[in-house]
């Protein structure tokens, strides 16, 4: 895909809807809504997935896989109308593919019946779907849920692993590098936190999840498919994109 100087980007990471923060996701929503953008890329683990999710649970509590893909679809449609002029990408992420993961090991005779891609982004859509464990290059830099590492340094891992620039998912957390190179423009290594609850999470210890930021990214093209990106820190609700106070 090329894009055009000065097309602007919208980079969404883990959203984990219906387990999500509802207020960050609106502040999105009205930046989306406000701002002029070319493109926009969702990292993957749009949807939970916590129906079908083979960790052992910590806890009793309603687990409605219908009711999960009808939350997804709704706000993935929300995003979609905030930006209906824009290109759109779908990297699907690990829990995008939890429900094949579930039917192989639990009930492989259901195989191919009912398919996340399909109940999200329907068979005929207008999303520039990525499956997990592959990845789009957008100008210079690729766009991938993860290259199967977590933690602080996976932005750098996925760099290394593309020998180019990398922006990723997965890893909830915020960090951007630019790493200088001899014979050639800077090596760009992001990720842009997430958009979940850490309140709904039960798999980590409060204190842990807490330390996972909220926010997205945003990034400006300029010539030659170099990607100049913002990370975005939503605190307290408010953030600053392009010069511009959201709250």
């Amino acid at each position: 895909m090329t894009p055009k100087k000065h097309d602007r980007v919208l980079i969404v990471p883990d959203v984990h809807v219906p387990n999500h923060d509802r207020k960050a996701w609106s502040l999105l929503l009205k930046v989306a809504r406000t701002e002029d953008f070319q493109h926009v890329v969702v990292l993957g683990d749009f949807i939970d997935n916590d129906a079908v999710s083979l960790h052992e649970p910590h806890k009793t509590r309603v687990k409605n896989l219908k009711r999960e893909l009808r939350l997804s679809v709704e706000a993935l449609g929300e995003l979609f109308y905030a930006t209906s002029k824009a290109t759109h990408t779908y990297c699907e992420g690990n829990h995008e593919t939890r429900l094949q993961r579930y039917i192989a090991r639990m009930a492989p005779a259901l195989d191919g019946l009912l398919s996340i891609k399909e109940e999200l982004v329907g068979k005929n859509s207008v999303w520039n779907w990525v499956n997990y464990n592959d990845s789009v290059r957008l100008g210079k830099v690729n766009f991938t849920h993860d290259v199967g590492e977590a933690g602080l340094n996976a932005h750098r891992g996925a760099a290394k692993a593309f020998m180019s620039s990398a922006i990723i998912g997965h890893t909830h957390r915020m960090s951007y590098e630019v790493t200088g190179r001899v014979d050639g423009a800077p090596v760009l290594g992001a990720m842009f936190g997430w958009l979940g609850d850490y309140r709904k999470v039960d798999y980590q210890h409060r204190a842990k999840a807490k330390q996972w930021p909220l926010g997205f990214g945003v990034g400006v093209f300029g010539g030659s498919g170099i990607l100049h990106v913002q990370p975005v820190p939503i605190i307290n609700y408010t953030c600053c994109v392009f010069g511009k106070l959201y709250g």
